[in-house]
Parts: C-alpha cells; sequence; structure tokens
C-alpha cells in the first residue's frame, strides 16, 4: 500500500480540487492518505476532510514554528513509522498540486525503472528556466528538488528523517548552514534541506518531459496572489478554481507567473525513456559568462 501526505491548512477550495483529482486518478483508491492539518488551520479545510470517505488518518500538528517545514518532516517521521517499512512510496501531494489521471501510474513505472532515483516529481521542473526539447514520453534526471507531486521510496524517506533533529526547527538557517558547509545555502525551509541533502549526497531525482500534474498555486502562504473572493460559499469557490484556467490562474499571481496547467487525461504510456537533457548553446554561453564574470569579481575583492 502507498502513503499520500496531503499537507493542508487553510485553502479549502484548494484542497477541495485537489482531491477531486485525486479521485479522477487510475488507482488512488489503494492508498491511504495522511492529512497533515498544519496549526491554526480553517475550519473548512477539516470539512473537506471529513468528506473524504477513503483510507485516511488525521493530523493536526500543533508547534511554535514558522513555516510549514515541522508540519511536512513531522509528517514524513510518522507515516515512516506507522508503515513499518511496509509501504512502496510515499507521495507528498499539497494541496495546491492537481493531479492528471495516470498521475500514481507515472511514479508506480519509473520508480521501478529508475532504482537510483532518490525521487520522483511528476511537476514541471521550475528550475529549469529554458524550454526542454524531447517526445512526450522522455524522462530525466535532475538535481534540483521541488515539493509539486513527488514520491519518494521509503528508504529515502528515512534517509531525510536522519537530518531532522530538534537544532533544525529552533534555527533552520543556522542548521543547513553548518550541515551543509560545502553548499552555497541560500533557503533552508524543508524543501531546501531535501535539496542539500540530495546535492551533498550526489543523488538526483527525475522528472518528465510531460508534467503528469501541475502546481496550481497562485496564492498561498509564499505566494502573494489575488484570492478567490472569500465571502462567495465554498461549493462556488471550489467551482471556480476547478475551472480556472491557466491564462487566469497567473493573473491572479503577483509575482511568480510560472504556472503551467498540463493535460489531466491519462496519456496511456506504456513504456518511459531516460535521456539526457542537453543546455541550449545560447543558455550555456551565458552562464559561462557569468562565471568568468563572478571570478573576476571575487578577484577584484580580494
Amino acid at each position: 500500500m502507498n502513503y499520500v501526505i496531503i499537507p493542508c491548512w487553510k485553502r479549502a477550495e484548494f484542497l477541495a480540487v485537489c482531491l477531486k483529482h485525486i479521485q479522477n486518478a487510475i488507482g488512488f483508491e489503494k492508498c491511504l492518505y495522511y492529512f497533515a492539518v498544519d496549526r491554526g488551520y480553517d475550519e473548512e479545510v477539516m470539512g473537506i476532510i471529513n468528506q473524504f470517505n477513503y483510507k485516511k488518518i488525521v493530523r493536526i500538528a500543533e508547534h511554535k514554528y514558522k513555516g510549514n517545514s515541522f508540519n511536512i518532516l513531522t509528517a514524513f517521521k510518522e507515516v515512516y513509522e506507522i508503515s513499518n517499512k511496509r509501504t512502496d512510496l510515499i507521495f507528498l501531494i499539497e494541496e495546491d498540486i492537481f493531479v492528471a489521471e495516470d498521475f500514481f501510474l507515472f511514479h508506480e513505472k519509473i520508480q521501478h525503472q529508475v532504482l537510483d532515483t532518490f525521487f520522483v516529481s511528476a511537476c514541471f521542473n521550475q528550475n529549469i528556466k529554458y524550454k526542454l526539447k524531447g517526445k512526450w514520453n522522455d524522462i530525466y534526471k535532475h538535481t534540483s528538488y521541488q515539493s509539486l507531486g513527488v514520491s519518494f521510496k521509503i528508504d529515502n524517506i528515512g534517509i531525510i528523517n536522519s537530518y531532522v533533529t530538534e537544532d533544525y526547527y529552533q534555527d533552520m538557517n543556522k542548521y543547513v548552514i553548518n550541515k551543509f558547509p560545502n553548499l552555497k545555502v541560500k533557503y533552508a525551509e524543508q524543501d531546501s534541506l531535501i535539496h542539500y541533502i540530495i546535492i551533498d549526497n550526489k543523488f538526483s531525482g527525475v522528472y518528465p518531459i510531460l508534467p503528469r500534474a501541475f502546481h496550481a498555486g497562485f496564492v498561498g502562504y509564499n505566494r502573494l496572489g489575488k484570492e478567490i473572493d472569500q465571502t462567495l460559499p465554498l461549493s462556488k469557490r471550489i467551482e471556480m478554481l476547478y475551472h480556472m484556467d491557466q491564462f487566469e490562474m497567473n493573473e491572479r499571481a503577483f509575482k511568480y507567473k510560472d504556472i503551467k496547467v498540463c493535460e489531466m487525461k491519462s496519456q496511456n504510456i506504456q513504456e518511459y525513456k531516460l535521456i539526457e537533457i542537453k543546455i541550449p548553446f545560447n543558455i550555456s554561453i551565458r552562464l559561462f559568462l557569468k562565471r568568468v564574470f563572478n571570478i573576476f569579481k571575487l578577484i577584484y575583492r580580494k
């Protein structure tokens, strides 16, 4: 049995649409759903969870820490323990991730095909700023981690858990700087911590050329945007979000207009091909010049 961790907080309409898409996905009923409800949650969120009539565990995280790291990483630890290692995969689907019909099939196939991957993400890789070339059934390895529609084998969750201590929650920035002295540390939330673990251990993940889920969060904890009118009934807000297109989602986003809606129907892909992605020549030149500039800047400072 697979476990699906769904962190949720205050966006009831996002959670409802997320669960609608999950219930459209092939094989969703074979999973156990772990709802990681963060402190200060909206009662409408709990109402949506109560309407979800499938195998589930609901845990409310009470803590004093900023951000969503405690909620998500504690969920990793608890699912790791209650599963007793008797699970194939652990999924993380945040409430603003909308999955395609073949989302679970995609993950299961890739996790069994690429045995040395640390994670699999079904979403567009937001860390790549150029257009990727490839066929609709191509997949590729990449070292950048994003907590968007991801799955892990149980042993890799154990690796993540081994890095998470009380010291991390007390001072995240200090912890990651001390833990990864050879890396250029910029952020310290849970997804950044996992990214540093991957880089430091020379791991990698797998992404698809054709995404099987997308990030719809035009407004949220880390993103400012124009939310749906909260005075409207919840049922109306859910309907509006469910039928919202890519253009409107990006129009509502104030800063990060990077939402890319994927095809939600199953693509019936029987076999995936692992390819090497190539950086376009103009991007390579730009990166080279940037490195040269940084070297001269360091020399000048000395």
